[in-house]
C-alpha cells in the first residue's frame, strides 16, 4: 500500500511538472512567432533585427524550427543539425528554385531538417508568423515549428522508470522477506526437534541410571525411594509429551494456584542440578498469591526454561551458585511477579536486545529455543510479558514474569 501511494503521488507531482514545462515552448514560440514576422525573412526592411533574433534563439532550450510562408527553414535550434553548416544562399535557392535539392552533405541536413518539421509538427500545431499589410489585412510570412524540451521528455518516462524501481524494490524485498521468514522457520523446526530431545534427554538418562541402581538394589529396603524416583521421571516425560502437544493450538486455562508450580520446579532441579566445581542453591520466597487462569504445563514449562538458563549462566569457577525464585503481586494486585534471577556471567545490551530471537543463545551447547518457547507461553497464551529485569555482566541477570491475575 505505501508503494502504491508512493506511485501515485510521484506520478501526480511528475503529471504536473511536464504541465507546466510544456507551457514555457509553447509561450514562448507564440513570443517568436511574433517577433520573427520581422525578423527572420530575408525580404525583411531591417536586417539587424535578423541578427538579433537568431542571438536569441541561440539560447532556446527545445527544438524549434522557423519557416517562411512556403516551409523554407530559415533558423532552428536544439534539432541536432548546425545552422553554421548550412549557408543562407542555400536556403534562398529552396525558395527561388521549385524542386531545386542541394547536393551533398548539405542536402543531407536539409532533408534532415524538412523531417524534423514535419516530426515536430506531430506533436503541436505550428504557430503563425503574421504581419499586417499598409491596407490592414493579415498576411502570413512564415511559422513557427515547436517541441519539447529534453526535460520534459524525460519526464514522461520518468514515472515508469520510477515505477519499475519501486516494483524491482518490492520484488527484492518480498524475496529477501520470504528468505528471512523460510530460515526463522527451519531454525524454529530444528530447534523445536534439539529441544524436544533435549527435554526428553534428562529424564530418559535419569531412568537409566534408576534402573541400573535398582539392579543392584532390588532386595533391599533402599528398592523404593529409587523407585519413587523413577516415578517421577516417568511423569516427567508424560509432561514434556504434554507440553508439545499445546505448542501451535490454544491451551486450555484453568483457575489454579502459581507457588505450587514454582515450587515443583524448585525441588525438581534442586534434585537434578548438577553439583561439579560448586554448590548450586535454589532459593525461594513467596508472598501470598492470588490464584491465576493458567496452563499449568505450559506455564511450569516456561518458568523451568528461565530456571535452566539461570543454571546454565553459572560462573563453574564460582564455589557457590545461587539461583533465587521469588514470587509477589504487584503493587496494584492486578499481576503475578515471578522473578527468577542468578549470579551468573550476566549479559551485555547488545545480547539482551537478542536473547528473544530464534536460534540465539550465548552458551556454548544450545538451540536457542528456550526463552523463545517462554515468551510465546507467557505473552501469546497467558497474556502476560516476559522481559530482563536487569542484567549486569559478572554480577548476575534477574528475568521478570508478569502475569495477569484472573477476575
Amino acid at each position: 500500500m505505501g508503494a502504491m501511494v508512493l506511485i501515485i503521488v510521484s506520478l501526480l507531482y511528475t503529471h504536473s511538472l511536464v504541465i507546466r514545462l510544456e507551457e514555457e515552448p509553447k509561450t514562448l514560440s507564440r513570443i517568436f512567432a511574433r517577433f520573427s514576422a520581422a525578423a527572420t525573412i530575408p525580404a525583411t526592411e531591417n536586417p539587424e533585427l535578423e541578427i538579433i533574433f537568431k542571438e536569441v534563439v541561440q539560447r532556446i532550450n527545445f527544438p524549434v524550427v522557423l519557416t517562411d510562408a512556403q516551409g523554407i527553414p530559415r533558423a532552428w535550434r536544439k534539432i541536432g543539425v548546425d545552422p553554421q553548416l548550412v549557408p543562407d544562399a542555400v536556403l534562398d535557392s529552396l525558395a527561388s528554385v521549385p524542386g531545386y535539392s542541394p547536393p551533398g552533405d548539405i542536402g543531407q541536413m536539409v532533408r534532415q531538417i524538412q523531417r524534423r518539421v514535419r516530426s515536430l509538427d506531430r506533436e503541436h500545431e505550428p504557430i503563425r508568423m503574421v504581419v499586417a499589410t499598409s491596407s490592414g489585412d493579415s498576411v502570413v510570412v512564415g511559422y513557427v515549428h515547436y517541441g519539447e524540451s529534453s526535460v520534459v521528455h524525460e519526464l514522461r518516462y520518468m514515472p515508469m522508470i520510477q515505477m519499475g524501481l519501486i516494483a524491482l524494490f518490492i520484488a527484492i524485498g518480498f524475496i529477501g522477506f520470504r528468505t528471512i521468514k523460510s530460515n526463522e522457520e527451519r531454525r524454529i523446526w530444528v530447534g523445536m526437534a534439539k529441544e524436544t530431545a533435549h527435554q526428553l534427554g534428562t529424564p530418559i538418562t535419569s531412568l537409566m541410571g534408576w534402573t541400573a541402581l535398582l539392579a543392584e538394589k532390588k532386595n533391599s529396603d533402599e528398592a523404593e525411594p529409587i523407585l519413587q524416583e523413577m516415578e517421577e521421571d516417568l511423569r516427567r516425560l508424560k509432561s514434556v509429551a504434554t507440553r508439545f502437544s499445546h505448542i501451535g493450538s490454544t491451551p486450555k486455562l484453568e483457575q489454579a494456584p502459581v507457588e505450587p508450580l514454582l515450587r515443583e520446579v524448585a525441588a525438581y532441579f534442586r534434585r537434578r542440578l548438577p553439583q561439579s566445581g560448586g554448590v548450586v542453591t535454589i532459593l525461594e520466597d513467596y508472598q501470598a498469591l492470588p490464584r491465576a487462569r493458567i496452563n499449568p504445563e505450559l506455564f511450569g514449562w516456561a518458568v523451568e526454561n528461565l530456571v535452566k538458563n539461570a543454571a546454565d549462566a553459572l560462573d563453574p569457577s564460582r564455589s557457590k551458585g545461587e539461583i533465587r525464585l521469588e514470587a509477589r503481586p504487584s503493587p496494584g494486585r492486578s499481576m503475578i511477579e515471578v522473578r527468577v534471577a542468578d549470579n551468573g556471567r550476566g549479559m551485555t545490551r547488545e545480547e539482551q536486545r537478542k536473547i528473544f530471537a530464534p536460534g540465539y543463545t550465548t552458551k556454548k551447547v544450545g538451540w536457542g529455543l528456550g526463552l523463545v518457547l517462554a515468551r510465546r507461553i507467557v505473552e501469546d497464551y497467558h497474556g502476560g510479558r516476559l522481559r530482563v529485569l536487569e542484567s549486569v555482566p559478572g554480577i548476575g541477570t534477574t528475568m521478570l514474569v508478569e502475569l495477569p491475575v484472573s477476575a
